[in-house]
């Protein structure tokens, strides 16, 4: 359909409803020079393209789930605002260097600043209509402005599928040799080849986004820093966890108590976005801290994977699950008697951690929320490898959480002889005496490496296998069996198939 008929068919439309407000209004949001792209609610659109006027052609749906290039719905004024949030120092200190074509106007866009050219992009993709016909002929001006005798033109696409027509309308339009290179079309690339065999339980798993709070460090990065720095960060149990004084007794005579004051601890635990997830601040309140940072860690995992349920086969959100390893109920059990109230139950039990996460997603895959103590994380990771596997959904969502709240875990652990009396773990050395406690929420996004390559997904890392035993023969409880141990490395070098001496850490 031509621009000019969609105008009129939508004009008369909207004359028969009066009632429409405005941000429920089908609108033109794109521009070609053969179709349009009318956008609105989906019910509107069925609505639209059932009229006579739309009775001769053939719609396709685009999985768009949001109104963009609509200026009846956003202004200036909306960009505005979202750049006044941002860093000034940041976005005024960087220019622009390379040419960037507006894709309303299909001229070059005046942007001197980082900040400008910001504005210039976040007015086009919310405010300003999509033309691709005047890109295609900024394009060309570009193109014809620079050529000369002989030149070879390539087209680098990044993760769309617009650049053969692009290509073809540049070479008939301006006589150009016009290539496409496809070297930049998968920009995140993985050392393992897929080579799917049709058999979901023969795939190797993709990791594509992930998510992390831990002691010290606020992201996965922050953590990488501390690591690679070699970093101790034990500490003293701060106050806004509990009263370690009046907890601690250093003879360990006194029932309730441990003599232990230290461990490592998530900064500002309790920071969380209640209106962003839909909570009320009276069910906010009443929510474990690490069932909070559950959510938001998940919602910054698929922000990092540029994850959009139900865009791809692999994204239904029916097949999408969840699995998270908690290995206590802090929260729960310091407010048990005390603050039990409607939100007691879904804010401190473990089960509704991943049903929390389900249910604000809209997810309805498989839900599990696992304990097998020091690791829960890692058999939830296995559980949700093996729910891949097995087919029983094409995305999982798993990790750990543990915000640590509870004194009388302390006194537990310290009376059992797990803890380290110095504070800090001493692994593998002679002092070694017990370790130490520690919070963390960490989530990862997890796909079948055929579906994810498919996909276009970013892959940060492959895993070729999981497998989980118990230490039965152990001669305590807190020190694994050898022979346990050498039997699970033999069954998952031989299951990933890899070569022992290929392995450069443990």
């Amino acid at each position: 359909m031509q621009e000019k008929e969609a105008r009129t068919a939508l004009k008369a439309f909207l004359a028969g409803k009066t009632g429409l407000p405005s941000i429920s209004m089908p609108y033109s949001s794109t521009i070609t020079t053969n179709s349009v792209t009318l956008s609105g609610p989906p019910s509107v659109l069925k609505d639209l393209l059932a009229t006579p006027l739309f009775s001769a052609i053939k719609p396709l749906s685009l999985s768009v789930h949001a109104p963009y290039h609509a200026s009846h719905i956003y202004s200036s004024s909306v960009v505005d605002a979202i750049l006044a949030a941002s860093d000034t120092q940041i976005l005024d200190s960087c220019k622009l260097r390379i040419p960037l074509i507006s894709c309303s106007t299909g001229r070059r866009a005046a942007a001197p600043t980082y900040r400008s050219l910001l504005y210039v992009i976040l007015k086009d993709i919310l405010v300003e209509q999509l033309r691709w016909d005047l890109v295609l002929g900024g394009c060309y001006i570009e193109l014809i402005q620079t050529a000369l005798p002989g030149t070879q033109f390539s087209l680098f696409p990044i993760l769309i599928n617009a650049a053969s027509t692009l290509a073809a309308s540049l070479s008939q339009a301006a006589c150009l040799d016009v290539s496409i290179n496809g070297a930049v079309a998968e920009p995140f690339s993985t050392p393992f080849s897929s080579n799917p065999s049709g058999k979901t339980e023969q795939s190797k798993i993709a990791t594509v986004g992930h998510s992390g709070r831990f002691p010290d460090a606020t992201s996965t990065e922050k953590f990488w820093d501390l690591l690679h720095k070699g970093l101790d960060v034990h500490r003293e149990i701060p106050k806004d966890r509990f009263d370690a004084q009046a907890h601690y007794d250093p003879k360990s005579k006194k029932k309730n108590t441990s003599h232990i004051q230290h461990g490592c601890f998530i900064e500002e635990p309790g920071l969380f976005d209640a209106r962003f997830f839909n909570m009320s601040p009276r069910e906010s309140c009443q929510a474990d801290p690490g069932q909070r940072l559950a959510i938001t860690t998940a919602y910054e995992a698929m922000e990092m994977a540029g994850f959009v349920p139900d865009r791809t086969p692999s994204s239904q959100r029916d097949r999408i699950g969840i699995f998270y390893g908690m290995t206590s109920d802090d929260w729960r059990e310091v407010n048990s008697g005390q603050n039990v109230d409607t939100y007691f139950i879904p804010g401190g039990n473990r089960a509704p951690t991943p049903g929390r996460i389900n249910y604000h997603f809209k997810f309805s895959g498989p839900s599990f929320s696992i304990d097998t103590t020091c690791s829960s994380s890692f058999a939830a990771i296995h559980t949700a490898c093996n729910s891949l596997w097995r087919g029983d959904c094409d995305t999982a969502i798993a990790g750990g959480t543990n915000v640590m709240t509870n004194p009388d875990n302390f006194a537990g652990l310290d009376r059992g002889h797990f803890l380290s009396t110095t504070g800090n773990c001493n692994t593998f050395d002679d002092s070694a005496n017990g370790y130490c406690r520690a919070d963390a929420v960490v989530t990862v996004i997890l796909k079948r490496l055929e579906d994810a390559e498919g996909d276009k997904d970013p892959i940060y890392g492959v895993l070729l296998g999981a497998y989980t035993n118990h230490s039965a023969e152990a001669d305590s409880m807190t020190r694994p069996h050898v022979g346990a141990q050498a039997f699970i490395f033999n069954k998952i070098l031989n299951q990933a198939n890899v070569n022992p001496l290929d392995v450069s850490y443990i």
